[in-house]
């Protein structure tokens, strides 16, 4: 994927929509597009059993904010963001 391809995708989406990427470790991969993925904001920062109620350790150290699952808080934030997907598996 080119810029100028992730421009093109990037003109379709909402201008205001948060970005996000594959959170884990270290290293890079080729970008593949941008779509929508709905996310719980910070939802992997919020106390979970096992963890001690701990809100430092992300769920599965997978990155701030999580996909909308079978639990609902609340306090939780469901948004739509703009997902770089790219060739991480």
């Amino acid at each position: 994927m080119t810029v100028s391809d992730l421009i093109a995708i990037l003109h379709t989406l909402p201008p205001d929509a948060r970005v996000i990427v594959q959170g884990y470790e270290s290293g890079f991969n080729d970008a593949t597009g941008a779509v929508i993925q709905p996310i719980v904001v910070n939802g992997n920062h919020r106390p979970r059993s096992g963890l001690g109620g701990s809100t430092n350790v992300p769920a599965s150290y997978g990155g701030d904010h999580e996909e909308p699952g079978n639990t609902h808080f609340e306090s939780e934030v469901i948004e739509p963001a703009v997902y770089i997907t790219s060739t991480r598996k």
